[in-house]
Formats: C-alpha cells, sequence, structure tokens
C-alpha cells in the first residue's frame, strides 16, 4: 500500500467532512435535498478515488503491510462475512502472511497473525500499543465512554484498572474461589435434575451454566448472588452483553467508519434512537442494584461485592471529588458491568465449547475422567486444591480455549505514533488486531487445529498468565486471553473456574452425545460458521447433549453438599439485594 491511499484517505475525509458540515447546517433542509447532497458525497469520492488511483505511480512509495483486493473505493468496506468475519480474517493471514492492513473508509486497520510479532508489538512496544481505538456506538453511546474493554489509555483507564484488580488479581482470586465452589454445587445439582428427563431443551444446559457464572460475578460486584434458574438478573445481564456485542461489530455503523456521520441532522441518525432506548433501560437496571447496595450500606448491612467497597471509598465525598476519582454512579454503574461481562458470558461460553469438544472427543472424555478418579472416589468432590493434581483436567480447559476462543479475534489494540516493523510502516491511530483465531488456529504451531486435541498440551503445567509471561512468544499455550498491559483482568479468575468445574463434571457425569427417535447418537456440530453466532464473541448454538450421573453414591454426594451450600449462603444472609 502506497502514500497515495493515506493521502487518499486524508482528502476523502475533508471531502465528506464539507458535505456533513453543509447537511447538518439546518434541519429545514427537505429530505430530498439532503439525499441529493448525500449521493453528490458519494460520487466526490468516487471521483477522488479513481483520480488518485490514476496518478499512483507518480507518487513517492511508503510500503505498508500487503493488503486483499478492495472494493469500487480503495477499501474494505462490505468485503467480509457479517456471520463470520473471524473466518475472513483466517483466509487473509493464510493468502498474505504474518501481518496485513485493511481499510473501513479512511480508517487504517492492521491485522497481526504471528505470535512473535504480537509479542514485539503488543508489549515490547506496549507504550505505543497499548491505547484503544474504540466504536463510536457501541462506546462512546451504548457505554457512555465508561466500559474498560474499549476504553483508550489514561488516568480513567488506569483507575478502572486497579478497582478491579481488588477482586480479579491473583492475589485476590482465591476470594471468589469459596463462591465457585459453593455456585459449582449447585450446577452440579442442576445437572442432576437435568438428567431425569429423556426429551430435554438443550437450552437447559446453556441457561445452567449460565446461572452459574452470572452468580458468581453478581456476588463478585454487587454481592448479590443468582438462586434460581431463569432469574431476571441473568436474562437482563445476558441481554446487555448481547447488545453490546452485536453493535461492537467492525463495520456494524457507518458512523463508526466516518465519525463526522454524528454531527448529521437528528433524523440522519437512527444508531442514536436504538442506542438511547438500550441505555435507558440498561441504566436503570444498575442504578437499581446501586440503591439497593446503598441501602445496605447505611442499614450497616454487610456485601462482599466491589461495588460496596467503591460506594465505602466514596461516601464521604463531594460528588466533584466521586468524579474525578471516577466513583460517580456512572463509573461504578459500568465497571460492576465490566465484571459481569469479563466473567459471565464468556466463561459460560467456554464451558459449552467444552463440552462440544468432549462430545466429539470421547476419548478425552476417558482420561479426563481416570485422571479424576486417581484424585477423587465416589465419596470425594474435586475441590482446587485436587484440580492442581489433575493434570489431563487442565489440558482440557487450555485445548478448549484454544480451539474455540470466547472472544474472536480479541479486543483491537491501537497505536498512538507511527511505527515500522522490518520494511512494513503501521500508521498512526491505526486499529491493530491481535488476531486470535488465527493464530490458535496456525497450523505451524497447532497440528490438526480444528480438531479438540488436549493430548498437545501434555507438559504444560503453568497457567495461561505464567505462560503470557515467558520470554518466548512460541512457549504460550494459547492466545485467548490477549497480551500485555491489556491481556484479560480476569485470566486468573476465569481459568480457575473452568479448571473446577471441568473437574467436578467428568467426576460426577458421563458427557453422551443425545439419542435420536431411532435411539441413534446424535452428532453435535461444531462448525465455527453455522453452529455458532457470532459477533465479537462466538456462542454455540444450543446443542443436544446427555450429562448421564456415574453412580448414586456421586448424586447422594451432590445432594448433601448442595444442602450444605444453602445452608452457607443463609449464614451469609443470602447474598440477596433485594431481601427486605
Amino acid at each position: 500500500m502506497s502514500t497515495h491511499n493515506a493521502t487518499d484517505s486524508t482528502m476523502e475525509s475533508k471531502v465528506l467532512s464539507y458535505f456533513i458540515e453543509a447537511v447538518a447546517m439546518s434541519d429545514r433542509m427537505t429530505t430530498g435535498a439532503q439525499f441529493a447532497i448525500l449521493a453528490l458525497l458519494v460520487s466526490a469520492l468516487y471521483s477522488i478515488r479513481k483520480r488518485w488511483s490514476q496518478n499512483k505511480q507518480s507518487i513517492t512509495q511508503t510500503k505498508y503491510p500487503p493488503s486483499p483486493r478492495t472494493n469500487i473505493f480503495g477499501n474494505h468496506i462490505g468485503q467480509f462475512d457479517p456471520i463470520a468475519p473471524f473466518l475472513d480474517f483466517e483466509k487473509f493471514a493464510r493468502q498474505l502472511g504474518k501481518i496485513f492492513m485493511l481499510k473501513l473508509g479512511p480508517q487504517p486497520i492492521v491485522a497481526i497473525n504471528d505470535a512473535v510479532l504480537a509479542k514485539e508489538l503488543f508489549e515490547k512496544r506496549g507504550s505505543n500499543y497499548s491505547s484503544r481505538k474504540p466504536p463510536y456506538v457501541g462506546y462512546d453511546l451504548l457505554s457512555r465512554g465508561s466500559r474498560i474493554a474499549f476504553m483508550p489509555s489514561g488516568p480513567q483507564h488506569k483507575a478502572y484498572r486497579k478497582q478491579m484488580q481488588m477482586i480479579m488479581s491473583v492475589t485476590r482470586a482465591p476470594d471468589a474461589q469459596k463462591h465457585q465452589l459453593l455456585e459449582s454445587t449447585q450446577l452440579l445439582q442442576d445437572f442432576v435434575d437435568f438428567s431425569k428427563f429423556d426429551q430435554v431443551d438443550p437450552i437447559m444446559v446453556q441457561d445452567i451454566l449460565r446461572r452459574y457464572t452470572a452468580s458468581i460475578m453478581m456476588t463478585l460486584a454487587f454481592g448479590h448472588r443468582v438462586a434460581r434458574l431463569g432469574d431476571e438478573c441473568v436474562n437482563t445481564v445476558f441481554e446487555i452483553m448481547e447488545d453490546f456485542s452485536e453493535v461492537c461489530l467492525p463495520g456494524r455503523y457507518l458512523v463508526d467508519v466516518y465519525p463526522k456521520l454524528k454531527y448529521l441532522p437528528t433524523f440522519l441518525r437512527p444508531w442514536e434512537k436504538t442506542t438511547n432506548e438500550k441505555i435507558r433501560w440498561q441504566t436503570r437496571f444498575f442504578e437499581k442494584l446501586l440503591e439497593r447496595v446503598e441501602e445496605q450500606k447505611r442499614a450497616n448491612v454487610a456485601n462482599p461485592g466491589l461495588v460496596r467497597t467503591l460506594v465505602d471509598q466514596r461516601w464521604r465525598m463531594s460528588e466533584e471529588e466521586r468524579a474525578t476519582k471516577y466513583l460517580d454512579n456512572v463509573s461504578i454503574s459500568y465497571q460492576a458491568q465490566t465484571i459481569m461481562e469479563a466473567g459471565s458470558d464468556t466463561t459460560a461460553i467456554a464451558m459449552m465449547n467444552c463440552l462440544l469438544g468432549l462430545l466429539n472427543n470421547p476419548d478425552a472424555t476417558r482420561k479426563g475422567q481416570k485422571c479424576v478418579d486417581v484424585v477423587c472416589d465416589d465419596t470425594q468432590m474435586p475441590t482446587f486444591e485436587d484440580v492442581e493434581k489433575m493434570p489431563y483436567v487442565r489440558q482440557i480447559v487450555k485445548e478448549t480455549l484454544r480451539w474455540r476462543p470466547p472472544i474472536l479475534m480479541g479486543i483491537p489494540h491501537a497505536n498512538f505514533t507511527e511505527d515500522k516493523i522490518g520494511d512494513y510502516t503501521i500508521p498512526a491511530d491505526s486499529v491493530v488486531v491481535g488476531n486470535i483465531w488465527y493464530m490458535n488456529h496456525d497450523p505451524e504451531l497447532f497440528s490438526d487445529p480444528e480438531y479438540f486435541e488436549p493430548d498437545r498440551y501434555n507438559g504444560f503445567t503453568k497457567t495461561a498468565y505464567e505462560y503470557s509471561t515467558e520470554r518466548s512468544a512460541l512457549g504460550r499455550d494459547h492466545f485467548t486471553f490477549g497480551w500485555g498491559r491489556r491481556i484479560c483482568p480476569g485470566i486468573h479468575v476465569a481459568e480457575a473456574s473452568l479448571n473446577l468445574l471441568v473437574a467436578r463434571i467428568l467426576w460426577a457425569f458421563d458427557v453422551l452425545p443425545a439419542k435420536d427417535a431411532a435411539d441413534k447418537d446424535i452428532q453435535a456440530d461444531f462448525d465455527p460458521k453455522t453452529r455458532y453466532h457470532n459477533n465479537v464473541v462466538g456462542t454455540p448454538r444450543p446443542f443436544p447433549i446427555r450429562l448421564v450421573p456415574r453412580s448414586i453414591s456421586k448424586v447422594e454426594l451432590i445432594k448433601k453438599e448442595h444442602q450444605d451450600a444453602l445452608e452457607i449462603w443463609a449464614s451469609l444472609g443470602g447474598l440477596d439485594l433485594f431481601k427486605s
């Protein structure tokens, strides 16, 4: 890609700005006149593109990363499969190599497809690549500039990250383990109940896993647990996450590509009406939870959640000081929301992917059960200490996260200044994507990458975080949690939760295909395009499965442990924000 492309983008942006300002000057302009101006805009942009293309040979060349073929406007808008854009990124990586560059309008997007290159940019040059370039609709509007996942570097991000470490750091992860132990006991009881049905709605498995993950994260955030399936809090949390993931897809809204469009007259900004409606009910949901935490504070009722800690910190602050320290209502609400997003949806997705993988590799299921049985018999349910003695269980988790990463291409980085990598120039203010899906499926790193094979992790005894700090980029187990300063803050809690769940499910159940009307096994489909609902995250569509208890004695122990858990929750006041 040459300098004419960069200059071209500047010209496009200028022309776009002039036309948008003309349209935005008056809401009294007729609809026909406004659309005539927009038509002229398209024509002008096309003429500029054609003129620069004709003269490109006379312009000094700057070597940008290679690009796939563009559309007639010289960019890649509309060039992605809307169902599975990550598969297009995989295709481009195989065609173009370690790095390639796309353009969505004037915005350069640079994809990093090589582990060594990713470590070089995101870690060794992290001071330049640690920011974000958030989507306007998803971040500025729907998130009110307060969601840490897409937050650019700065004082707000630093404050949020510090707050999150209060419950997510490696030293605080054990605090979450008591909740994971209790909630996984209820999950096992729910699965025992699930196993009694001859014909089961596949959505029940998803619902059971979502209750488990949402309850843990609601407890850590608000000190409120989700006690039953179908709880309205769970439905609301996952609906919010679905909305957020949908609007953050690259190119989902034209205003994300051409930010000047936000200055158009109101009736030409339909994305605002949509997001404003969502903001109102989402804000009310979190305000209600925050109000209950403050009521508990005034009543001297204990609460273990992060929100209570933040409320305690701001109790005697002025409104101005609260805003300065990012302890205002909006900041606290979105911080809690981020915690739930970080651990609810992605962990539930990972566990569903794990069950899919086990269905399609029965040998892995048997090896996992054998590993568990060596440590725990029918009289002992696996604990975190036991999991440390179960290497194959941890291998199953690592393979799950490699095989089907929940966040398909990670959250994009952004670079502050222009940079050189080898012969290529990366323009300043680019969106820089660590192509997680491709790197996790790179055949040079993982043989037969589409096959679910935990054996590939024989000898991998460290945690994902420990492998992320290896000096060699090729020493990592997988790339699912990201890199450097923007590595997933919930990495410790998430991996521990998955390890425990896999150990307990394999201890308690045989993971088997469902049966059809002819009593034949139903093969679970795991095609990443057709059997997943893909946006920013890839969620497997509900699939048929049987979870058959391995023994009556284990069922009895699960029942007893669940009763004990209910008594512990009762001693903690039920962890119910809405208890009168």
